[in-house]
């Protein structure tokens, strides 16, 4: 099938920047629409800054893609996962110590050498508790020692599209250059959220003696907001308050990353804000193109006029103020053998999103009949022949006519 690409972003919408009016306490944060992929609020979004058990959130999706749904499997804790040292010899060590090894004082399951525990298990502890013994088992599970994961691990994430993400360890204790950015952790998140097994650990209040630390999915919880969906928390004194979580309302779900928090109620205070701004916000329509006559022309070799175009009604699109697209329009053709008659389908209208999602995919219309160019020059020449033959006949006739009155005029001789 022929066809051609013709862009017209400028004829379409222009987005203004992210739309929602808001201003939040944390120092760096994104919002986004998880199915669309738009972003509804930015700031310093690309910063690099320390991720803190937000880095929860990588391991889980990873070990997830990895394993599969063989979470009944048991695993037994070696030294390795369990170890700990104080922050004056992590100090006085200057960090040259294996990143994965646990600081006395930190999340924990209270696991000891020997002790075994599913895979289950091990995974609702590290994102409900934020238990870093548990990562760290899950990790070595994974990929046969806990460095190979972090190898495995970040990999994985460039993969993903993540620029600004080097992960050290897989639950977040400070280490140098263990660092990760808003954005990062939205594209990392939205992946997570894709698979059902992350949606059931991140929304679960409660898991046997494992309360989730996200007050956000807590009734008992002065911060409990009624359409949350998880995420994870994270803290330590170099990365400050730091909060990832979604909710759905209305077949809409947003995801918001904040980080850099300056107390534990802010993150949860921005949270609330973010998804009441963002819920309250009614949908608009848009005329992208009205019904009728189109400039979008197809040259037809042989003819000299183009073939024009039509659409039987307007197109319009959908979108949450916050969320308002920039639209490119491509119009592929597939004219038809000719003759082409008017009302024929010629070419498809396709509108896409910044990320490429189609939007609407409409039909153009020829707006004339055009003949083929061979009928139509045959046509013009048995014309002309017509009318030639025509006058020659005419001619004859007149001349016949004439000599049979001359010879009836001509006058008799007396004899």
């Amino acid at each position: 099938m022929k066809f051609s690409l013709f862009f017209f972003a400028v004829l379409l919408c222009a987005k203004t920047f992210a739309a929602l009016d808001i201003d939040l306490e944390s120092e760096s944060a994104i919002v986004i629409n998880i199915d669309s992929q738009s972003i509804l609020y930015e700031k310093n979004a690309n910063e690099t800054l320390f991720p803190a058990s937000i880095t929860k959130i990588a391991t889980a999706l990873y070990a997830l893609k990895e394993v599969g749904e063989d979470l009944d499997v048991m695993i037994t804790a070696d030294q390795d996962c369990v170890g700990s040292i104080t922050t004056e010899m992590q100090k006085a060590m200057n960090f040259n110590h294996p990143p994965h090894w646990q600081i006395i004082g930190g999340t924990h399951m209270q696991i000891a050498k020997g002790d075994s525990f599913s895979l289950e298990t091990l995974l609702y502890g590290m994102m409900l508790v934020s238990a870093n013994d548990a990562s760290n088992m899950i990790a070595k599970y994974v990929s046969g020692s806990i460095r190979q994961f972090m190898i495995d691990l970040n990999d994985y994430l460039e993969e993903l599209g993540c620029t600004k993400t080097h992960f050290l360890n897989p639950h977040g204790l400070q280490y140098p250059k263990h660092t990760s950015s808003a954005k990062d952790i939205a594209l990392i998140t939205s992946e997570a959220l894709k698979h059902p097994m992350f949606r059931k650990i991140i929304q679960t209040s409660k898991y046997g003696n494992l309360r989730n630390s996200n007050c956000m999915v807590r009734k008992d919880s002065s911060y409990y907001y009624p359409h949350a969906i998880g995420v994870k928390t994270g803290f330590h004194s170099d990365a400050k308050h730091n909060l990832v979580t979604a909710a759905s309302y209305e077949g809409r779900t947003i995801l918001a990353v904040l980080l850099r928090g300056p107390s534990e109620g802010s993150k949860y205070e921005d949270a609330r804000k973010v998804f009441q701004l963002a819920f309250s916000e009614k949908l608009k329509d848009e005329t992208i193109l009205e019904k009728g006559s189109q400039p979008f022309k197809y040259k037809i070799e042989g003819l000299k006029k183009p073939l024009k175009t039509y659409l039987d009604k307007s197109v319009t699109i959908q979108y949450f103020p916050s969320e308002k697209p920039q639209v490119t329009g491509t119009v592929y053709w597939h004219p038809p053998a000719l003759p082409i008659l008017k009302g024929d389908i010629v070419a498809d209208l396709i509108l896409k999103d910044e990320q490429g999602k189609i939007l609407k995919e409409v039909p153009l219309y020829s707006e004339s009949k055009i003949a083929p160019y061979s009928f139509k020059k045959i046509g013009k020449n048995i014309l002309k022949v017509l009318v030639a033959a025509g006058l020659i006949w005419a001619m004859i006739s007149l001349l016949k006519r004439g000599m049979k009155f001359l010879k009836q005029r001509k006058p008799r001789l007396d004899v």
